[in-house]
């Protein structure tokens, strides 16, 4: 398990950053785990060395309150609930996934699909460097709920209406390293690039008010028994 504090845009797309909890859990026997990263539970149920599948449980907060006047006097969009599974496999330090979420709670009542690859590599005997790359597919509600700008949010806020469609919506990398520094105890530090593609790059909250390139990080204390 692990615990710390990191930073993030208080919205996405924003130009403000923010702090962040970062925390982390995982309980693994054999090749079954549950794995509790930031706000996404997911299972693997896979008796299977290489090949793993279960379910995908994930919070993402209401987009409220945020430090851009504009944005902030949009309507705010409720927190969602994303409900799926996913499929991946791992051999030897790669490993690859498709992860399939669609939001069961009325908050942005859309489907993302995260296609993700990764590589973990020991640099010495305490300190290992992991790569992730990802890419996430949004639908059509997901865009609406946060890049598009409806005729009663351009009132609102003063910003032109703009009507963001389904598509690819991010590229994302991700750097970590993590060292042990003694048997049980170790320390994870993780810095991330994400850049926001077609019309959420194109959204007035992200062109004219926030900013495509958005960059993640944080440091975790972690404990192992």
């Amino acid at each position: 398990m692990g615990a710390g504090v990191g930073f993030a845009p208080d919205y996405e797309g924003s130009e403000d950053y923010e702090a962040v909890p970062q925390f982390y859990v995982r309980a693994q026997r054999e090749h079954f785990f549950v794995e509790l990263e930031g706000p996404t539970l997911r299972a693997n149920l896979v008796p299977h060395p290489v090949l793993k599948a279960g379910p995908v449980l994930r919070y993402r907060l209401e987009r409220d309150n945020v430090e851009n006047d504009r944005v902030d006097r949009l309507r705010e969009v409720d927190a969602a609930l994303e409900l799926g599974g996913f499929v991946g496999v791992q051999w030897g330090k790669w490993d690859a996934s498709v992860t399939l979420v669609q939001d069961v709670a009325g908050g942005h009542e859309g489907l993302l699909l995260t296609l993700g690859g990764g590589y973990t590599r020991p640099l010495t005997d305490r300190l290992t460097l992991g790569l992730d790359v990802s890419s996430t597919y949004a639908s059509g509600d997901y865009m609406d709920s946060y890049f598009s700008i409806d005729a009663d949010n351009s009132a609102r806020s003063g910003l032109p209406a703009f009507d963001a469609g389904a598509g690819f919506k991010d590229i994302r990398a991700r750097v970590r390293l993590r060292y042990q520094m003694l048997a049980q105890w170790g320390i994870v530090g993780t810095l991330g690039y994400t850049r926001l593609l077609g019309d959420a790059a194109d959204s007035p909250i992200v062109d004219g008010e926030g900013s495509a390139d958005q960059v993640t990080g944080g440091v975790m204390v972690i404990y192992a028994f």
